[in-house]
């Protein structure tokens, strides 16, 4: 006999509670995955892109000449990189001087925003198709006035000291009196120098013998 029956189906609603969880978190693994991973691409093509445009700034013999080749670069290095600012799955911005943030207006910089839309497949359940994921990049290309300074000052030390190195003198080896108060070794007889001496002896013994008789 039955003495339960309103606890039927239990088990079929903790089962339907566990599938949400459980697509919530395959939702979080495949859509989170993709959208992280397009995060780093454009991140990573931003940071190619100011620095292509900062280097063609380097490179340019005038402003104007330089405005025009940093943005060349920089889109040129979006592109390369799949960010070709169609409008539907990316968006490429690109401006020298930058147009916000702490260089704003300042004209020896490159700066380089990235838009991506992410197409997600298991957040569409709850009406999010797509997510969007965004990248800026900021490089500096001419160095600035403070800079140059602080470059002029180093070489400026780095010349003085050379020069007073170049100058001084050698230093005095402590070892120098020691070496000269040395005795000289002394020399060591030639063979012809012992025979001679010793025909000399010879002949004085000779002469001092007849001069006795």
């Amino acid at each position: 006999m039955n003495t339960h029956p309103k606890e039927r189906g239990q088990a079929l609603i903790i089962v339907a509670f566990a599938a949400v969880g459980l697509f919530a978190f395959t939702a979080l693994a495949i859509d989170g995955g993709a959208a992280f991973s397009k995060d780093r691409q454009a991140q990573n093509a931003a940071d190619a892109a100011a620095l292509a445009g900062a280097l063609a700034l380097t490179r340019a013999t005038d402003a104007a000449a330089g405005h025009t080749a940093a943005l060349a670069a920089a889109d040129a290095s979006t592109k390369s990189n799949s960010f070709n600012n169609d409008g539907t799955t990316n968006t490429v911005s690109i401006y020298n001087p930058p147009m916000d943030g702490p260089y704003a207006g300042q004209p020896n910089y490159v700066q380089v925003k990235i838009l991506a839309h992410v197409t997600t497949y298991f957040t569409r359940v709850i009406g999010r198709e797509s997510v969007d994921v965004g990248a800026e990049a900021v490089n500096p290309g001419r160095l600035q006035p403070d800079r140059i300074a602080m470059t002029a000052q180093q070489t400026e030390r780095m010349a003085v000291g050379f020069v007073f190195k170049a100058c001084s003198p050698p230093p005095v080896l402590e070892q120098t009196r020691d070496i000269e108060s040395l005795p000289a070794a002394p020399r060591p007889a030639s063979p012809g120098t012992g025979a001679s001496a010793g025909a000399g002896a010879g002949d004085a013994g000779t002469s001092t013998a007849r001069a006795a008789a």
